[in-house]
């Protein structure tokens, strides 16, 4: 399961809740079964990445995507959880803090073997509506 293409479809201005779509996709030759997905976008508040593990786990509120043939894209939307707030705003187009999505993808094979992807997306660039994959924090199974 990789992420295909992940884009911002909400505006980056100061009181509005920037959403995006990651396109998730099943690189592998059999279904994905019983897919979850839990995806957590944030005002990262730092121009670097904190050395530490991937923060993020599947939790029950974990959103049921179903099975994924193989081949296929399962679009996800997340949003920010609250409006950017002016200090926010004024950081991002300087570029000093930036917006990452971190997630979670769990699914079994067609054997019933588990298997889980964890990815992270960052938006440094607000001239351009595409994430591109962080340094770090990209594992997939």
């Amino acid at each position: 399961m990789v992420v295909e293409e992940a884009t911002i479809v909400g505006p980056l201005v100061q009181h509005n809740v920037p959403t995006a779509t990651v396109l998730l996709k099943n690189t592998g030759h059999s279904p994905a079964r019983t897919t979850r997905t839990r995806l957590v976008m944030t005002v990262w508040t730092s121009n670097s990445f904190p050395d530490w593990k991937m923060p993020l786990q599947l939790a029950p509120d974990a959103q049921n995507v179903g099975e994924i043939d193989p081949g296929s894209v399962a679009p996800q939307t997340v949003s920010l959880i609250t409006p950017l707030t002016d200090v926010q705003g004024m950081h991002l187009e300087r570029q000093d803090w930036f917006i990452v999505i971190l997630g979670v993808v769990s699914y079994t094979d067609a054997v019933g073997n588990p298997h889980e992807t964890k990815l992270c997306l960052i938006w440094r660039e607000t001239s351009k509506e595409t994430l591109d994959p962080c340094e770090k924090w990209n594992e997939v199974d």
